[in-house]
């Protein structure tokens, strides 16, 4: 079952994709994270959807409906490409990167990386407006205000000559099918493709590979290329499931059954649309059933072992002479006439024999009426093992059915959002960008300063003691606006929210500035600073918050901080100053409308009550 795009895929897309040339972006939504639906507005030719799952898929779909809700990162890109014309699309060179030049009032980047996990940049003059997922590797930042930089070029075939391609192939270490999947890039479908197209071998180590075999695959290859130009789309079935979705005809498919399409698009379209539903299994109910079916089994076998022991009890006293007989011989010699002895055990005295065809263990230092007894107590304990698992088998039902009352609920159940490292503080993104973390006691005060307090950064403190420590990440990058909403955020927290204040006066420093030394004769508590030197004061600061949803790090959170900085980021925004509102009351109404646990609002609004809120 395929379950993404290959760069042949993505080659064959991005032609399709040039139908958007001259079109406007007219919507965009975000309804998951790594799910983007955008609408276009093609003069004189209707509306056209594209729709993007990150690392997956990217298709034309006229007829999807658009989603009910846009998380943060869509609405950042509404504000910078809505009414945009779309100028060029085009594959990057191989790879499974499609890039969008947007023309609105400047021309954007809007590049659609579809490798790995995915992710989305907006990038104006080649620097990074911001991405969807922030991320570094040794020789490539993907952060906002850094200059962008595609991925390390993967072999390109399409612009190869055939004289590189089987220099690439010979020199591989792998066998043939793997050196043209990953060392020629092609994936491992339209590398066994030119396998079978040619009848090569697949498993012929690819080093040292003969020129004349080499020639075929070649040419297959050209083929390939050729065929994709000339696209004949068509979803591939294996028992009625679709199996694959390819652009052309692949020869390897030939004894399956395959329906052509008009376009790619709607190729994909149906082959998503016609795979299985993955049913979520709930571990809690699958865990009673195994109990239960554990139960069951235990009293099935203890229901068959007191019907037996009963019956070789009876059968002991039914044949009473036979067994008094054997009992007496076993303690001397060899079981007698008519009863077969299967084993002996000298050291429990005991000994298993056959008679018409029952197998009983006889011990042989106790009389008739012992072993007798013996089978008559197994029976007992049987039966009282019966009545036992009865009642566990009830228990574990009423528990069974309770779970899976529960889990029904549970499908309607607020999930909390993925916890990530900087809830362990109070945080926020600036308006601009920037990362800005806060203590949320005295051991969190010491933590953000020690552990994440660099060179670089920048320290806030509101003017009054208790209140928390803040530290802005890439501080000295940042501009007036994001210094301000640290100010107003550091004041917001601190104690001048539960005295019901409207405004008061916040500083920031350089991080050099901060220091645990204490001045002779003073001490600093836990969580306390010591700060030297200038000041940057930012005065009459009003005393508001604002909460609203983010985009951070892939996943969706919901954050409080100063109302610019959530606005920016945020379509759906509550904005409160300090009243007398519990703040149980409006986390269990911000609970409600952002669909999280209210344990998860509570954790972020300020120490106090609140002013019922405004929305923003």
């Amino acid at each position: 079952m395929k379950k993404e795009m290959t760069s042949f895929d993505i080659m064959a897309m991005s032609a399709e994709l040039q139908k958007l040339i001259g079109s406007y972006v007219e919507k965009i939504y975000q309804p998951q994270t790594n799910r983007l639906h955008f609408r276009f507005n093609i003069p004189g030719n209707g509306k056209e959807n594209l729709i993007v799952e990150l690392g997956k898929w990217i298709y034309l779909d006229p007829a999807a409906k658009p989603p009910g809700k846009t998380l943060s990162y869509g609405m950042f890109l509404r504000k910078y490409l809505i009414n945009g014309k779309i100028i060029r699309i085009q594959q990057r060179k191989f790879d499974r990167i499609v890039e969008f030049v947007i023309d609105r009032r400047g021309e954007f980047q809007l590049v659609l990386e579809m490798f790995g996990k995915g992710n989305v940049v907006l990038i104006k003059d080649g620097m990074i407006l911001q991405p969807l997922h922030s991320k570094s590797w040794s020789g490539r930042e993907m952060r906002a205000h850094r200059e962008y930089s595609f991925p390390p070029e993967r072999t390109d075939v399409p612009r190869l000559s055939q004289e590189e391609i089987l220099s690439i192939i010979t020199s591989s270490e792998k066998d043939l099918v793997r050196a043209l999947a990953v060392d020629l890039n092609l994936g491992g479908v339209y590398a066994e493709e030119l396998c079978h197209r040619t009848g090569v071998d697949k498993s012929v180590p690819a080093k040292g590979l003969e020129k004349e075999a080499a020639e075929p695959l070649l040419a297959a290859l050209g083929e390939l290329l050729d065929d994709i130009s000339h696209p004949a789309p068509r979803i591939v079935f294996e028992e009625d499931v679709p199996a694959d979705v390819v652009p052309v005809r692949l020869k390897k498919y030939d004894n399956l059954r395959q329906e052509e399409r008009e376009t790619f698009s709607q190729a994909i379209s149906e082959h998503l649309a016609g795979q299985p539903k993955e049913v979520k299994k709930d571990e809690r109910v699958a865990k009673l059933e195994r109990r239960r079916r554990q139960q069951e089994e235990a009293l099935q076998k203890n229901q068959e072992k007191a019907v037996e022991s009963h019956e070789i009890a009876e059968f002991i006293y039914t044949h009473y002479e036979l067994v008094d007989a054997t009992i007496q011989t076993l303690r001397s010699e060899e079981a007698p006439d008519g009863v077969e002895l299967l084993s002996r055990d000298p050291k429990k005295k005991a000994a298993v024999i056959r008679v018409e065809d029952r197998e009983i263990e006889i011990h042989y230092r106790e009389d008739l009426n012992a072993n007798a007894q013996r089978y008559y107590v197994k029976e007992k304990t049987a039966k009282s093992k019966i009545q036992s698992l009865r009642l566990r088998i009830e228990e574990t039902g009423r528990e069974l059915e309770l779970a899976e009352k529960k889990r029904e609920k549970e499908v309607e159940k607020r999930e909390p959002t993925k916890k990530l490292w900087v809830d362990r503080f109070r945080w926020f993104l600036s308006s601009e960008g920037f990362l800005v973390l806060g203590g949320r006691d005295a051991k969190s005060n010491e933590k953000v300063v020690k552990k994440h307090l660099e060179p670089g950064d920048r320290y806030a403190h509101a003017d009054m003691s208790g209140a928390p420590s803040i530290v802005v990440k890439k501080g000295s990058e940042a501009g007036e606006d994001t210094l301000r909403e640290t100010c107003q955020f550091a004041l917001s927290f601190s104690k001048a929210w539960s005295k019901g204040l409207a405004s008061g006066s916040a500083y920031w420093v350089n991080p050099e500035q901060v220091s645990k030394r204490a001045e002779s004769g003073e001490y600093l508590p836990r969580g306390g600073f010591m700060i030297r030197g200038k000041r940057n004061y930012v005065h009459k600061l009003p005393l508001e918050v604002a909460v609203g949803e983010i985009s951070y790090e892939g996943a969706r959170k919901i954050v409080c901080g100063p109302p610019e900085a959530v606005k920016h980021h945020s379509e759906s925004v509550f904005i409160f100053t300090p009243g007398k509102e519990s703040a149980n009351k409006v986390a269990k109404d911000l609970s409600e409308h952002y669909n999280v646990p209210i344990e998860e609002v509570l954790r972020i609004l300020p120490p106090g009550g609140l002013e019922k809120p405004s929305p923003a």
